[in-house]
């Protein structure tokens, strides 16, 4: 009964601070899987807080964190406010590693077989071609400094390059 009130709440931009209060709970208490892919489609600045905080608690279960990552950015990835909560987190060098390559793999990778099993309706991803500038910016840059970081995993540091290179690249 609680998720047709969620979905509610969140297709109302911008998120209320009462809104988010709801949210931050909830998504303690089972509805974290529930909530984080709400919260990235809003992409208002209270929901894209909240998704953060809830992404960088490591007081929560890694892999419900690495299956937000997955199901709520991939779909949401070509939004500047998704962009830029995401640039801001994996620069935390207190998140968990695998929640850091979940996020960059939404951005960057398309692996639907192995993130979501074999389901009749996996988030599907938005075109480059539909990123507004600003969001192409923040994923060139970010993209650029991640191809740095030694632990990238190969199909990872490979789906980095076409993307901010062929995908992200022009109007």
């Amino acid at each position: 009964r609680l998720t047709p009130l969620l979905t509610a709440l969140a297709a109302v931009r911008p998120m209320s601070e009462p809104a988010a209060r709801l949210f931050r709970t909830t998504s303690r208490s089972d509805y974290l899987e529930v909530n984080g892919p709400l919260l990235a489609q809003n992409a208002s600045p209270r929901a894209l807080q909240v998704l953060g905080e809830l992404l960088a608690d490591e007081s929560l279960d890694v892999a419900q964190r690495v299956s937000v990552a997955h199901w709520g950015l991939l779909p949401a990835r070509t939004d500047p406010g998704v962009a830029a909560m995401c640039a801001r987190l994996v620069e935390d060098r207190g998140l968990s590693n695998d929640v850091v390559l979940a996020i960059l793999e939404s951005l960057y990778d398309y692996q639907p077989r192995r993130w979501f099993g074999v389901r009749a309706r996996p988030p599907s991803r938005p075109a480059w071609t539909s990123a507004p500038a600003a969001a192409r910016d923040i994923l060139r840059s970010m993209g650029t400094r991640m191809l740095s970081r030694p632990d990238l995993p190969p199909e990872l540091r490979a789906s980095i390059p076409p993307t901010i290179s062929l995908e992200i690249v022009g109007d």
